[in-house]
């Protein structure tokens, strides 16, 4: 943990093969663990959030809006201040 400078944060949904990527707290990547792991070592990297959709990208803007404010909402929940 005190290696880790910097963190690109990406959720992940469906088969391990298939091309989804949800917004944050959408798929099942365990980030509660990751994140109670960096505050229990007190690391407070900077990260960034990548959110791809599936492979046919997403519907429109709507829908782009709404995954970046579910990933802020989660991020603020799970106590981040953005």
């Amino acid at each position: 943990m005190g290696d880790i400078a910097y963190l690109h944060l990406k959720d992940k949904a469906g088969a391990r093969n298939a091309w989804d990527f949800p917004a944050l707290g959408k798929g099942y990547v365990d980030f509660e663990t990751i994140f109670a792991k960096l505050k229990a070592a007190n690391n407070n990297s900077p990260f960034s959030v990548e959110i791809e959709f599936t492979q046919a990208g997403p519907k429109d803007l709507a829908e782009i809006n709404t995954a970046v404010q579910d990933s802020a909402a989660y991020l603020k929940a799970h106590g981040f201040e953005l």
